[in-house]
């Protein structure tokens, strides 16, 4: 009695297979598992840019409010809280981080420098004297970007708000809007933007990366 009519009079009327043809289903599966997992994994960095982002407005927005709502922040330990400052965030495009932070007190009328351990030197954020000079920004938080995602400027900036308006100061300067590129390893990008004047902070997608 032959193989396959041994397998009917056991299993009944079923079709056997051969070798050759558990490879090629074999293969068949291992490229639509391949294909799927390429398109998930697309799908998760795009997720992934879009939320970091997102996070990243959110950052500014927070640094903006805090200083509409005059928030008091201790620079130096033991000291009492002091007001009338800004608030900011620095990109930090080398080491793929942003720090929101308390820009403090550093010039005459008692408001900010205009950037984190910087100052500019211009005509709203004059460079600091006298006194204001023993007193440091405040670091309040620190995000690293995640895995696959990167700063496409080469340059760090500093956005601050100063009170009492929503207008925002990129390194130092009242008339230039921000632009921050956030990059995937798919080639795609986000921007998040920050508009001088308005104080406006909005997240786009871009049909290219520059």
């Amino acid at each position: 009695m032959s193989y396959y009519k041994y397998k009917r009079l056991i299993f009944g009327d079923v079709s056997g297979y051969t070798v050759p043809e558990l490879l090629v289903t074999m293969a068949i599966l291992i490229l639509l598992l391949s294909i799927s997992w390429i398109n998930f994994d697309k799908v998760g960095q795009d997720q992934t840019l879009t939320l970091v982002a997102e996070q990243l407005v959110n950052e500014i927005r927070t640094a903006q409010n805090s200083a509409l709502a005059g928030q008091q922040m201790v620079f130096v330990s033991g000291a009492s809280p002091i007001n009338g400052y800004s608030y900011g965030v620095y990109i930090d495009t080398v080491n793929k981080r942003y720090i929101r932070f308390a820009d403090a007190p550093t010039n005459s009328d008692g408001l900010g420098s205009c950037g984190r351990g910087i100052s500019y030197g211009t005509l709203n954020c004059p460079t600091p004297s006298g006194i204001y000079l023993s007193v440091v920004d405040k670091d309040m938080e620190t995000i690293s970007l995640p895995k696959h995602i990167t700063f496409v400027s080469a340059s760090g900036i500093n956005i601050v708000f100063r009170l009492p308006k929503r207008s925002a100061f990129v390194n130092g300067d009242s008339a230039t809007s921000a632009t921050i590129i956030l990059k995937n390893d798919l080639n795609h990008c986000r921007s998040v933007t920050v508009s001088p004047v308005s104080g406006q902070v909005s997240s786009n997608s871009m049909s290219s990366c520059p």
